[in-house]
């Protein structure tokens, strides 16, 4: 076979194994025992789809990913959602994250339904109750005016707070989450902690009853004039949330919590190279003694880990003998020692997909001189450039 022919065959492997590789493996979620593929661990560096049944009342599904007891942010999320054609029972969700080989994850699946106005209506109830409650804690009437206990970038915080936790059963359709309230309620605020609301008191009396029944009056006045001034922000509240609730919203349903999942160890890679390789003989004047001939090889790169920085996964010791006979300039054939056969000993680096270039020495053996039989083993610098497959995609997984 030509080396042409040889390169197309070996192309046409390597294409072949690539495509496995960028193809997604789909792991079956089973809800009612809580487990992937009926309990084997997940694939490990790899992108992959999660497949599991819902009932046709659920119209979305939300996958994240944490790490094992670690639950303050997910590494990953992504969601299914239901087509308005589709009535089937099952979901889809791609996880375009690599787990690491050998680690542990935590999962979360929740599964949500379209909301519809009850359901919206009794979480804006919930919400416009809780901030009531706050803000009648947070507005006193000291003297003639009404104060706040707290300052309001914190009191426009915590309303926001208490309003997201309102809403942690809900979803924006397009991904839209409540971002808090407007600079109107941060402005009415200010103009309450500035004492722009004033209650104006006028006390002038001399007899005790009298007196008496005004502080009464002053008390219940004031009493009056906070309760107006937490209705006039509710109401603003009010609308903003009611507003911001007219958007179309998934509810929460239910979920599941899987601890702890294992991920699949991986082998080291292992790669073949055939290519064509040069090595420099010696410089004799203006002119370049050189030799070169088709080799095969194999290398293993610094780092086999898909997470790994990009330097370590490309660049790759190697090591190869070459497949044709080595000439000098004076036609002399070039063995080598121990295999018979010059070998080579390199760095490589994979600049393309399927690409390595060789850089590093060959071990020759020759005469020492025409008239003698004794061979001497020399040491020469050595280039090439390979086609690589790499064996790990027909191999498959520990």
């Amino acid at each position: 076979m030509s080396i042409r022919k040889s390169f197309l065959t070996l192309l046409a492997l390597f294409l072949f194994s690539w495509g496995l590789q960028a193809q997604y493996e789909t792991i079956l979620y089973d809800r009612e025992r809580n487990l992937f593929n009926k309990g084997n661990e997940l694939p490990a560096e790899t992108n992959f789809i999660v497949n599991g049944e819902i009932t046709q009342t659920t119209d979305m599904v939300q996958i994240e990913i944490f790490k094992a007891g670690k639950h303050r942010s997910p590494l990953y999320i992504n969601r299914w959602t239901r087509s308005v054609t589709n009535k089937g029972n099952q979901f889809e969700i791609p996880v375009n994250y690599k787990l690491r080989s050998s680690n542990n994850y935590d999962f979360k699946l929740s599964n949500y339904k379209v909301a519809d106005n009850k359901n919206k209506e009794a979480a804006r109830k919930e919400i416009v109750q809780s901030m009531n409650k706050y803000l009648q804690s947070t507005f006193v009437a000291k003297g003639n005016h009404l104060r706040m206990n707290k300052n309001r970038k914190t009191v426009l915080r915590e309303l926001n707070t208490i309003t997201k936790k309102g809403l942690s059963n809900h979803k924006s359709m397009y991904d839209m989450p409540f971002d808090g309230y407007s600079t109107i309620i941060s402005q009415k605020l200010r103009q309450i902690s500035k004492s722009e609301q004033a209650i104006d008191f006028k006390l002038d009396i001399k007899d005790k009853e009298q007196k008496e029944d005004k502080n009464m009056k002053k008390s219940t006045e004031k009493l009056l004039g906070a309760n107006q001034q937490v209705e006039e922000l509710n109401k603003i509240l009010n609308e903003e949330l009611g507003s911001y609730l007219k958007n179309d919203l998934y509810a929460f349903q239910g979920s599941s919590d899987i601890a702890s999942y294992p991920v699949e160890s991986t082998r080291n890679y292992l790669a073949v190279n055939v290519g064509y390789g040069g090595i420099y003989l010696n410089n004799d004047g203006t002119d370049v003694s050189t030799a070169s001939a088709p080799f095969v090889g194999v290398s293993i790169p610094f780092s086999g880990s898909a997470l790994a920085p990009a330097f370590f996964k490309n660049t790759a010791i190697s090591t190869g003998v070459f497949i044709t006979d080595l000439k000098d300039d004076n036609n002399q054939v070039m063995s080598g020692p121990f295999i018979k056969r010059p070998f080579y000993l390199a760095l490589g680096y994979r600049a393309l997909q399927f690409v390595r270039i060789n850089a590093g020495a060959t071990f020759i053996e020759q005469n020492k001189d025409n008239l003698s039989k004794d061979k001497e083993i020399k040491l020469k610098p050595f280039i090439g450039i390979s086609a690589e497959i790499n064996l790990s995609a027909t191999l498959g997984r520990k």
